[in-house]
């Protein structure tokens, strides 16, 4: 679950098969600067929402946590904390979200301190126990230079980073080839990418499995949540004023059986992340994103 300012939540899970047994982790994105009393609280009803024997999806349950770091960055007794609260109630931190600052910038100075900033965040990644580090670099010579920056500083470091992809697939898919680093891969986001009709490729059936298997081995982390697009797809009673993305699976367009046929195409071994959004409400997202795998092999039983 991320949370912005205290009002925007998001869901996060990974699941895998063992023994006809469904395991669902469950985790949350939070700031690392949120206040400790906020963060238990918050900790706490995310606890108390996947205890409800409502959720009769779940079989098995853990629970693992991503970071979304912002201000404050280089609080080390507040990450630490951050960690043992985590440990306290069994959640793993596996990933961490650098804060949303862009590195595109002529001004040099500046440009230094925000790859400063996020190696200081990697490093804090690493204490806390994550393997992935979630980047928002664009197409262009300055995030070149920061990635090998990123990638020098943090040698010996066995934190993986990540981009996040924007608008063109193929683009990103060249980045990661530019940099040219094994602890350097993609983070594939369902939402943020568009065909050159304006459309995400992953709504349509004939598109969405090549989109990601171009990816291959730099694929190192996926943001999984559905999609409705306003335009064809017109505004409901449920979801009168959509945006785009972020809501829980199987309430938007996603080709979800082609996307999972593309992760089995390339091998796929990462977290699969959801990052669905309470649009309804937080226990209603966390009931679909835990009911998910078995969804999924009731719509595509072959």
């Amino acid at each position: 679950m991320r949370i912005s300012g205290g009002e925007c939540r998001w869901i996060s899970t990974e699941y895998y098969a063992e023994d006809d047994t469904i395991n669902i982790t469950i985790g949350i994105k939070v700031p690392a600067n949120l206040e400790t009393e906020s963060r238990n609280l918050e900790i706490g009803a995310l606890k108390k929402v996947l205890s409800n024997p409502s959720i009769t999806a779940i079989s098995k349950m853990s629970t693992l946590l991503e970071f979304l770091l912002r201000d404050n960055l280089q609080d080390k007794k507040n990450s630490v904390y951050s960690r043992h609260a985590a440990l306290e109630r069994k959640i793993e931190i596996v990933s961490v979200h650098a804060p949303n600052l862009s590195v595109c910038c002529g001004y040099e100075l500046l440009r230094k301190a925000i790859v400063q900033e996020w190696i200081a965040c990697a490093r804090v990644a690493e204490e806390m126990g994550a393997s992935v580090f979630v980047c928002h670099l664009a197409d262009n010579d300055y995030s070149v230079k920061a990635a090998h920056e990123m990638l020098d500083e943090l040698d010996g470091c066995r934190i993986t980073i990540t981009m996040e992809n924007g608008l063109d697939l193929q683009a990103y898919k060249a980045f990661v080839d530019r940099i040219g680093s094994d602890r350097f891969g993609m983070t594939v986001d369902l939402g943020h990418s568009r065909d050159k009709d304006g459309k995400n490729p992953f709504t349509k059936k004939e598109r969405a499995r090549e989109a990601l298997v171009i990816f291959g081995q730099r694929l190192a982390h996926v943001h999984l949540h559905d999609f409705i697009d306003t335009d064809p797809y017109p505004p409901n009673d449920r979801y009168p004023h959509p945006p785009f993305d972020h809501y829980p699976p199987f309430d938007g367009y996603i080709q979800w059986q082609e996307v999972f046929a593309a992760l089995r195409d390339i091998n796929y071994a990462g977290t699969l992340m959801f990052e669905a959004g309470d649009r309804i409400s937080l226990e209603d997202t966390l009931t679909k994103v835990a009911a998910f795998p078995r969804e999924f092999a009731k719509r595509y039983p072959s």
